[in-house]
């Protein structure tokens, strides 16, 4: 009996049939915890710009607010009095000494609840103004608690909540309730 030296069809079509099988089940995985670190960090940059906004007005003496452009993934801190706060038009990222703006990874989103996160269509135009997340005053403190809702569509989004008075922030996946009928 003599040694065949290559595959049959079958067997190509075979192990070719198992590779699309194993890809069609991976890509979604795969984009998925994709999407998750992005959005892992973005709260981190979001937590970073805090800590700056307070640093800048524990240094400066004066109130610095932080805000964001809701449906979109556009930050910035400033002072409170500053003019930047007129300007929403303006979307690139910026690092000044008496402002910064910055932009979350691709396809993050902060809303002002998880609704805003789920509907979003993907369209990154500032539906109104500035949405204020904290005022940190001279002392380092913040006037009143925040919270903002972070995350992409498709994905369950983080709530960020934001203790005004020592400036702590907790991270947490919000409980969805729904009535039993």
């Amino acid at each position: 009996m003599r040694r065949r030296g290559g595959f049959t069809l079958m067997e190509t079509v075979l192990v070719l049939a198992i590779l699309v099988i194993a890809t069609a089940i991976s890509v979604p995985v795969i984009s998925s915890m994709l999407l998750d670190s992005h959005m892992d960090a973005g709260a981190d940059l979001v937590r970073a710009r805090l800590a700056d906004t307070r640093a800048k007005a524990l240094e400066t003496g004066v109130p610095w607010k932080i805000a964001y452009l809701p449906g979109t993934g556009i930050i910035q801190f400033a002072a409170e009095d500053s003019t930047q706060w007129d300007n929403t038009s303006d979307q690139t990222p910026q690092e000044m000494p008496d402002f910064t703006r910055d932009v979350l990874p691709k396809n993050i989103l902060l809303a002002k609840n998880r609704d805003d996160i789920a509907s979003a269509s993907g369209q990154v135009q500032p539906s109104g103004g500035w949405e204020t997340l904290v005022i940190y005053t001279a002392d380092g403190s913040g006037r009143d608690d925040g919270e903002v809702y972070i995350g992409a569509a498709g994905l369950m989004p983080l709530r960020m909540r934001v203790r005004g008075l020592t400036g702590a922030v907790t991270l947490d996946v919000p409980i969805v309730v729904r009535d039993q009928q």
